[in-house]
């Protein structure tokens, strides 16, 4: 099995505003992450230009929602490894995500696609961004979330309906809203994260969830929450 780096970040929040973009580009351009995930990830395409929009299913109630494609800026491309990648977006103000992934032969993406969840009270359902790729065994969805932070209830309910529109293997992660501490590990879930915390209130919000077996997730918290943002940020380095 090849072991894959993930790293993960809710950039938003608690000052260093002026360091967020270039503090993506430096991990982008060491090229030592396959997967960056980023949650409220407001202003972190700066170094990257449109590529078109990739249509998701329709759904049932509510506007169909796009995924906007993202490739380097020509003058990116010729100078450092940043032409490596290619991201995906969901934009819905402060909550956008993106998912950085990186072309290499280790695996292959053969899915980007949304799945929502809807609540009485939100004018817009909120998404998780999943990317299924294709290592040496099998198919693997990499889920990046980040939950409602009204209630731990609700949290969990969106976690879950996550859960169960995802078909067989999957990596979710990302600012979960809920203690890791108060997650079940039930129904072949587990979950991996750091004992610390890794929000600047004292909660443990950042983690990873996986229903695979055999080799266990590596996590490492690379820094304080409050250096770059109110969140740590995160590494996983999984086996597919």
């Amino acid at each position: 099995m090849k072991p894959i780096k993930i790293l993960s970040w809710n950039q938003q929040g608690y000052g260093g505003a002026s360091e967020k973009a270039s503090r993506i580009r430096w991990k982008l351009m060491s090229g030592e992450y396959d997967i960056i995930c980023l949650q409220e990830a407001g202003h972190v395409l700066n170094s990257f230009m449109y590529d078109g929009s990739i249509q998701t299913r329709t759904y049932n109630t509510r506007k169909t929602k796009t995924i906007d494609k993202y490739k380097p800026q020509p003058i990116h491309s010729k100078r450092n490894v940043l032409s490596q990648y290619e991201a995906y977006y969901v934009n819905y103000g402060r909550c956008s995500l993106v998912t950085y992934i990186k072309k290499c032969d280790k695996f292959s993406i053969e899915k980007v696609d949304l799945i929502p969840f809807f609540l009485p009270n939100y004018k817009y359902p909120r998404y998780t961004l999943t990317v299924t790729i294709k290592g040496s065994v099998f198919p693997v969805t990499i889920a990046n979330v980040h939950l409602v932070s009204s209630t731990p209830g609700k949290a969990k309910r969106q976690m879950n309906e996550f859960i169960s529109s995802i078909k067989g293997s999957f990596y979710m992660l990302g600012d979960f809203n809920i203690e890791k501490r108060l997650q079940d590990n039930a129904n072949g879930i587990k979950t991996y994260g750091q004992e610390d915390s890794t929000q600047i209130s004292g909660g443990n919000l950042d983690y990873i969830r996986t229903n695979t077996t055999g080799e266990v997730p590596v996590v490492t918290m690379l820094n304080k929450p409050g250096d770059y943002s109110d969140h740590a940020i995160m590494e996983y380095t999984i086996f597919i």
